[in-house]
C-alpha cells in the first residue's frame, strides 16, 4: 500500500511540475519557428531509460536500458536501444534482453517538451527454464523536462507482440 501511495505522490508532483512549467513557458513567448539548440538537426543523445526497480516474489525486480540517438531533423530523433530486465521467484530467475530502433518526435519550444514515439524491438527471454525469442512494436507518449543539456523523461509505452502490455517510460538523457 505504501508503494502505491508513494508512486501516486510521485506522479502527482511530477505532473504538477510539468503543468506549472508549461504555464510559465507560455507566458514567456518564444518566437515562432525557434528550436532549442539541443534539439536541432545533427545533435546526438545518450541516455538511460526504462528504469524500474522493486521487490517482489522474494527477489529484486529491475529493469534498465541504454540508448543512443541522432536528431535527423529539428525535434526528430532516431535512436537505438538495449534493455535488460530481471525478476525471480524462490525457484526461478527470469530474464529479458531486447534491442530496438525507434523514432521520437518532440513538440514545443519549452523546457517541458511533450513527445510521441514509435519503434520495434526484438529480444530473448528466459521464463521458467523456457527460452524464446520475440518481437514487438511499441508506441509511447511522454514529456521531457529539459535543464541545459540534460532531460528527465516520463511517460507510458504500449508494447504489442505475443501479448499487449503497458510499461512506464522513466529515464534521463544527455545531448551533445
Amino acid at each position: 500500500m505504501k508503494r502505491i501511495l508513494l508512486f501516486t505522490g510521485f506522479i502527482f508532483i511530477f505532473s504538477s511540475i510539468l503543468m506549472a512549467q508549461t504555464a510559465v513557458s507560455f507566458d514567456n513567448k518564444v518566437k515562432k519557428g525557434f528550436v532549442p539548440e539541443n534539439f536541432k538537426k545533427g545533435r546526438s543523445q545518450i541516455g538511460l531509460q526504462g528504469l524500474s526497480f522493486g521487490f517482489g516474489y522474494g527477489r529484486i525486480i529491475g529493469s534498465v536500458g541504454v540508448r543512443y540517438g541522432y536528431f535527423i531533423a529539428n525535434n526528430n530523433l532516431i535512436f537505438v536501444s538495449g534493455d535488460y530486465s530481471t525478476f525471480g521467484t524462490n525457484y526461478h530467475n527470469h530474464h529479458v534482453i531486447k534491442t530496438g530502433i525507434h523514432y521520437r518526435r518532440y513538440f514545443g519550444n519549452w523546457e517541458v517538451k511533450p513527445f510521441a514515439q514509435i519503434g520495434a524491438s526484438v529480444g530473448f527471454k528466459e521464463f521458467y527454464k523456457e527460452k524464446s525469442r520475440f518481437g514487438e512494436v511499441n508506441l509511447g507518449i511522454g514529456a521531457s523536462y529539459n535543464v541545459k543539456r540534460f532531460s528527465f523523461e516520463m511517460g507510458m509505452q504500449l508494447n504489442i507482440g505475443n501479448s499487449v502490455s503497458f510499461a512506464p517510460m522513466i529515464g534521463i538523457s544527455y545531448r551533445f
